[in-house]
């Protein structure tokens, strides 16, 4: 019966020395995985749908010469809007 008080006594003891580590790990661990499927849905999302052509567009004078460049803000806008939504669904999916 000692013995078994000793033996609680001893795992109960490394168990409390060892929860702030092990709750380190699993939140570097949980950081990782997250910061996984955010890049993993971005590149999926991404992929093929972005050139530099489709987000910027040159405005030009009377006789056609660009003399500046103008974000598509429409595009851009819907562009961050569908990769937030595509990282939001794979953040849910980690959930579940």
């Amino acid at each position: 019966m000692f013995i078994a008080i000793i033996v609680l006594a001893t795992l109960f003891l490394w168990e409390w020395r060892l929860r702030p580590a092990m709750e380190a790990v699993a939140i570097k661990q949980a950081h990782w995985a997250a910061n996984e499927a955010i890049q993993k849905a971005v590149l999926e999302h991404l992929e093929g749908q972005v050139n530099y052509n489709s987000l910027i567009k040159p405005g030009s004078d009377a006789s056609g010469q660009v003399v500046f460049m103008q974000a598509d803000t429409l595009t851009i806008s819907r562009l961050q809007a569908h990769t937030r939504l595509a990282i939001e669904e794979s953040l849910a999916a980690l959930r579940g």
